[in-house]
């Protein structure tokens, strides 16, 4: 009996029975404290398998980011991208196929919006650099993984468009800006995980609207938003400060286990849960003291919550075909070990019982996500006079220096 249990302990080392993550907590810890520097140097003294290499690289580009180190997070989301190009090379159904332990012994893809996210996130490391062409490419390159979207409630990405709309117009490609944010009205019209359309938005719809002269589309704005304001250009000695706030974390998966006993001995079946982590109400922007409220763009949680349920029949039947093939295993073993004496049958019996323990022990739930993602997406936009301007979101402040015709980006992260 020891020399089994001493194997299936030797098993769960070699494959990690533990789930995924449980290991997120000193990250947590460290950013909630306010010590991004702390979650960075317990993320970096882990050792990652390579099957999880991905979500080390998206974890470390976010903290990165919190930390002001920019052109460091940038490179983390272009490795990360690196290994989602590779991954796409092979098929996923044959990673799949050969998960017989756990699903989480494969290497981990990256759900659809978090590969989106990648590039919202990876845009705003540009943005915050003051490079308005860079972040253009990584938008484009979302909108490319968006096409390639082709299963589930979540097709399209809000943030993404939005962002798409904002860097277009502080280029000066008004025409593109314009069908941004249209591509944004139309998504939270027909419905985008509960969010409502930001007043932000309807703003920009009739700014450009006005300035494109489009004057029929642009009075059924002010009549659907009832507003009577046209909302024109930033004034010749002004500039904008646009603030993108991540609040708190996305939702964390945890294994759910069940355990009953069948006519081939304990059956257990772990399948993954989200557990939500709610960040409640964002603090205004205060900027010399005058307020301006942010509005919700995106909810992540919302979005984790649907690809997963999206996600779990597959996931239920991978899971009990895997549970099959182990009982089979551990029947044939049984059978192999065992003969026709005592001795032989009670050699069997104990053989059996080794596969039935590592079975049981390695059936985990594959908790696997990116966690440093925020539970929601937030945007602030605020016309501003030029010159220097305090900032305070939150327990952050930013002394700002607002530029004519020009815009200005903040990016905090509060958890």
């Amino acid at each position: 009996m020891r020399s089994a249990l001493f194997i299936v302990l030797l098993a769960c080392f070699f494959v990690g029975c533990a789930p995924y993550s449980n290991g997120f907590a000193k990250i947590e810890n460290g950013l909630k404290a306010g010590d991004a520097q702390r979650a960075l140097s317990a993320l970096e003294s882990s050792s990652p398998p390579d099957r999880d290499r991905v979500l080390y690289e998206l974890d470390r580009a976010m903290i990165l980011q919190d930390l002001g180190r920019y052109e460091d997070s940038a490179a983390a989301f272009e490795a990360a991208k690196t290994l989602f190009t590779e991954y796409d090379a092979i098929s996923v159904s044959e990673q799949i196929g050969s998960a017989l332990i756990n699903d989480s012994t494969i290497s981990y893809f990256g759900a659809d919006f978090e590969r989106v996210l990648t590039s919202f996130y990876a845009a705003i490391n540009y943005l915050l650099l003051g490079d308005l062409y860079g972040a253009r490419v990584e938008i484009m390159q979302g909108d490319e993984r968006l096409k390639a979207i082709d299963a589930g409630e979540y097709r399209d990405d809000a943030a993404l468009r939005y962002l798409s709309g904002v860097v277009f117009e502080a280029l000066g490609e008004n025409n593109n800006a314009l069908v941004s944010y249209r591509q944004v009205y139309r998504i939270y019209k027909e419905g985008f995980f509960g969010v409502q359309i930001p007043n932000y938005l309807k703003n920009d719809l009739l700014r450009l609207s006005k300035k494109l002269g489009v004057a029929q589309e642009h009075n059924l704005y002010k009549s659907e938003f009832g507003l009577s304001n046209d909302f024109n250009a930033i004034g010749s000695a002004q500039g904008e400060l646009i603030a993108i706030l991540g609040g708190g974390f996305a939702p964390i998966k945890r294994a759910s286990d069940v355990m009953f006993s069948s006519g081939v001995g304990v059956i257990r079946i772990s399948i993954p849960r989200y557990e939500p982590r709610f960040f409640g109400v964002p603090p205004p922007v205060l900027i010399d003291g005058v307020r301006a409220d942010f509005e919700l763009v995106e909810s992540v949680a919302a979005i984790a919550l649907e690809t997963l349920k999206d996600d779990m029949p597959e996931i239920m039947a991978r899971t009990a075909a895997r549970v099959v093939a182990k009982k089979g295993v551990e029947i044939a073993v049984g059978k192999a070990a065992g003969g026709n004496n005592d001795a032989a049958s009670a050699a069997g019996a104990v053989a059996r019982l080794v596969v039935s323990l590592f079975n049981a022990a390695t059936e985990v739930a594959d908790t696997r996500g990116w966690y440093t993602l925020p539970d929601s997406i937030y945007i602030a936009r605020v016309r501003l006079d030029s010159g220097a301007h305090k900032v305070v979101i939150g327990t952050k402040e930013y002394n700002v220096e607002i530029r004519s015709g020009e815009r200005t980006f903040l990016a905090p992260r509060l958890y």
